[in-house]
Protein backbone atom coordinates (compact mmCIF):
# COMPACT_ATOMS: atom_id res chain seq x y z
CA UNK A 1 0.00 0.00 0.00
CA UNK A 2 1.37 3.91 -0.72
CA UNK A 3 -0.29 6.04 1.60
CA UNK A 4 0.17 9.71 0.93
CA UNK A 5 0.31 12.56 3.76
CA UNK A 6 -0.24 16.18 2.81
CA UNK A 7 -1.74 19.35 4.24
CA UNK A 8 -0.44 22.62 5.58
CA UNK A 9 2.51 23.75 7.74
CA UNK A 10 2.34 22.97 11.42
CA UNK A 11 -1.12 20.54 10.88
CA UNK A 12 0.96 17.54 12.52
CA UNK A 13 2.04 15.81 8.96
CA UNK A 14 5.31 14.36 9.92
CA UNK A 15 3.03 13.35 13.24
CA UNK A 16 1.04 11.20 11.69
CA UNK A 17 3.73 9.62 9.20
CA UNK A 18 5.84 8.24 11.52
CA UNK A 19 2.67 6.96 13.62
CA UNK A 20 1.62 5.47 10.47
CA UNK A 21 4.89 3.96 9.57
CA UNK A 22 5.42 2.09 13.09
CA UNK A 23 2.03 1.11 13.23
CA UNK A 24 1.43 -0.59 9.64
CA UNK A 25 5.79 -1.55 9.64
CA UNK A 26 6.38 0.45 6.55
CA UNK A 27 8.63 2.98 5.73
CA UNK A 28 8.62 6.49 5.04
CA UNK A 29 9.46 8.84 2.50
CA UNK A 30 10.39 12.35 3.86
CA UNK A 31 9.81 14.72 1.03
CA UNK A 32 11.11 17.62 2.87
CA UNK A 33 14.58 15.79 3.73
CA UNK A 34 14.53 14.85 -0.13
CA UNK A 35 14.13 18.68 -0.97
CA UNK A 36 17.31 19.22 1.38
CA UNK A 37 19.09 16.88 -0.64
CA UNK A 38 17.73 18.20 -4.01
CA UNK A 39 18.69 21.96 -2.97
CA UNK A 40 22.29 21.33 -2.14
CA UNK A 41 23.07 20.02 -5.48
CA UNK A 42 25.00 22.24 -7.71
CA UNK A 43 22.84 22.81 -10.98
CA UNK A 44 19.71 23.63 -8.36
CA UNK A 45 21.67 25.88 -6.05
CA UNK A 46 23.35 27.94 -9.59
CA UNK A 47 19.62 28.22 -9.83
CA UNK A 48 18.64 29.63 -6.60
CA UNK A 49 21.28 31.63 -6.62
CA UNK A 50 20.70 32.99 -10.30
CA UNK A 51 16.79 33.60 -8.71
CA UNK A 52 16.89 34.87 -5.84
CA UNK A 53 20.77 36.74 -5.01
CA UNK A 54 23.97 35.48 -3.09
CA UNK A 55 22.18 36.03 -0.07
CA UNK A 56 21.00 32.17 0.55
CA UNK A 57 24.58 31.41 -0.05
CA UNK A 58 26.34 31.01 3.36
CA UNK A 59 29.84 28.46 3.34
CA UNK A 60 28.74 27.31 0.25
CA UNK A 61 25.55 26.20 1.06
CA UNK A 62 21.90 27.41 0.75
CA UNK A 63 21.04 29.39 3.54
CA UNK A 64 17.31 27.78 3.81
CA UNK A 65 16.22 30.40 7.23
CA UNK A 66 17.08 33.28 4.35
CA UNK A 67 15.47 31.31 1.21
CA UNK A 68 12.60 30.67 3.76
CA UNK A 69 12.08 34.53 4.30
CA UNK A 70 12.60 35.59 0.35
CA UNK A 71 9.97 32.86 -0.79
CA UNK A 72 7.51 33.17 2.38
CA UNK A 73 7.19 36.85 2.20
CA UNK A 74 6.01 36.49 -1.16
CA UNK A 75 3.88 34.29 -3.29
CA UNK A 76 5.41 34.55 -6.91
CA UNK A 77 8.73 34.02 -4.83
CA UNK A 78 7.27 30.64 -3.49
CA UNK A 79 6.18 30.15 -7.40
CA UNK A 80 9.24 30.65 -8.81
CA UNK A 81 11.04 27.99 -6.06
CA UNK A 82 8.88 25.54 -7.11
CA UNK A 83 9.35 25.87 -10.89
CA UNK A 84 13.03 25.43 -10.32
CA UNK A 85 12.22 22.82 -8.09
CA UNK A 86 9.00 20.61 -10.06
CA UNK A 87 11.24 18.66 -12.37
CA UNK A 88 14.39 17.13 -10.58
CA UNK A 89 11.96 16.50 -6.94
CA UNK A 90 9.25 14.84 -9.02
CA UNK A 91 11.40 12.24 -10.58
CA UNK A 92 13.28 11.69 -7.29
CA UNK A 93 10.05 11.39 -5.61
CA UNK A 94 8.92 8.57 -8.62
CA UNK A 95 11.88 6.99 -7.80
CA UNK A 96 11.77 6.46 -4.31
CA UNK A 97 7.74 5.47 -4.76
CA UNK A 98 8.74 2.79 -7.31
CA UNK A 99 11.39 1.46 -5.11
CA UNK A 100 8.81 0.67 -2.32
CA UNK A 101 5.90 -1.77 -2.40
CA UNK A 102 4.76 -0.11 0.62
CA UNK A 103 5.51 3.36 1.59
CA UNK A 104 4.59 6.93 3.33
CA UNK A 105 4.99 9.61 1.25
CA UNK A 106 5.03 12.58 3.63
CA UNK A 107 4.49 15.89 1.41
CA UNK A 108 2.71 18.94 1.83
CA UNK A 109 1.72 19.79 -1.64
CA UNK A 110 2.07 16.12 -3.50
CA UNK A 111 -1.18 17.45 -5.56
CA UNK A 112 1.12 20.41 -6.99
CA UNK A 113 3.21 17.70 -8.05
CA UNK A 114 0.68 15.40 -9.65
CA UNK A 115 1.85 12.37 -7.37
CA UNK A 116 -2.01 11.38 -6.47
CA UNK A 117 -1.96 8.50 -8.98
CA UNK A 118 1.32 6.91 -7.78
CA UNK A 119 -1.11 6.29 -4.36
CA UNK A 120 -3.53 4.06 -3.36
CA UNK A 121 -4.65 6.17 -0.30
CA UNK A 122 -4.45 9.81 0.47
CA UNK A 123 -4.86 11.30 3.99
CA UNK A 124 -4.98 15.07 4.64
CA UNK A 125 -3.99 16.43 7.65
CA UNK A 126 -5.60 19.69 8.66
CA UNK A 127 -5.90 22.04 11.93
CA UNK A 128 -6.99 24.83 12.69
CA UNK A 129 -4.98 28.21 12.00
CA UNK A 130 -4.64 29.38 15.21
CA UNK A 131 -3.46 25.95 16.34
CA UNK A 132 -0.86 25.84 13.55
CA UNK A 133 0.55 29.54 14.63
CA UNK A 134 1.21 27.95 18.07
CA UNK A 135 2.91 25.17 16.89
CA UNK A 136 4.93 27.34 14.82
CA UNK A 137 5.85 29.53 17.61
CA UNK A 138 6.96 27.06 19.81
CA UNK A 139 9.46 25.80 16.93
CA UNK A 140 10.84 29.46 17.70
CA UNK A 141 9.49 31.05 14.86
CA UNK A 142 8.50 34.65 15.57
CA UNK A 143 4.53 35.05 15.07
CA UNK A 144 4.69 37.19 12.05
CA UNK A 145 6.82 34.58 10.17
CA UNK A 146 4.82 32.23 11.00
CA UNK A 147 1.79 33.76 9.80
CA UNK A 148 3.31 34.31 6.32
CA UNK A 149 4.23 31.48 5.97
CA UNK A 150 0.71 29.58 6.60
CA UNK A 151 -0.54 32.84 4.62
CA UNK A 152 1.51 32.13 1.08
CA UNK A 153 1.40 28.55 1.33
CA UNK A 154 -2.83 28.87 1.41
CA UNK A 155 -3.68 25.20 1.18
CA UNK A 156 -7.39 25.34 2.01
CA UNK A 157 -9.03 22.00 -0.53
CA UNK A 158 -9.15 18.96 0.93
CA UNK A 159 -7.42 16.85 -1.85
CA UNK A 160 -7.60 13.59 -0.49
CA UNK A 161 -9.15 10.51 0.41
CA UNK A 162 -9.11 10.46 4.26
CA UNK A 163 -9.55 13.88 6.59
CA UNK A 164 -7.70 14.01 9.33
CA UNK A 165 -8.14 16.67 11.75
CA UNK A 166 -5.73 17.43 13.89
CA UNK A 167 -7.40 20.28 16.19
CA UNK A 168 -6.27 18.28 19.63
CA UNK A 169 -4.71 20.48 22.48
CA UNK A 170 -2.79 17.33 23.60
CA UNK A 171 -0.15 14.93 21.51
CA UNK A 172 -1.22 11.45 23.45
CA UNK A 173 -4.99 12.08 22.46
CA UNK A 174 -4.06 12.61 18.49
CA UNK A 175 -2.01 9.91 18.70
CA UNK A 176 -4.87 7.49 20.50
CA UNK A 177 -6.62 8.54 17.22
CA UNK A 178 -4.05 7.71 15.09
CA UNK A 179 -4.18 4.24 16.33
CA UNK A 180 -7.68 3.94 15.65
CA UNK A 181 -6.71 5.37 11.88
CA UNK A 182 -4.00 2.93 11.41
CA UNK A 183 -6.65 0.02 12.50
CA UNK A 184 -8.85 1.09 9.62
CA UNK A 185 -6.10 1.20 7.44
CA UNK A 186 -4.42 -2.52 8.27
Amino acid sequence: MKIGIAGPIASGKSLVASQLSECLHIPKIDADKIGHEIIETFEIKEKLKNEFGKSIIVDEKIDRKMLGKIVFSDKSKLTALNNIFYSPFRKRILKELSDNDDVILEMAILHQYRLENFLDTILFVTAKKELRVKRLIEKELPKEEALKRINVQNITVYPGDVLVENNFECIDDFKEYLKKLCELLN
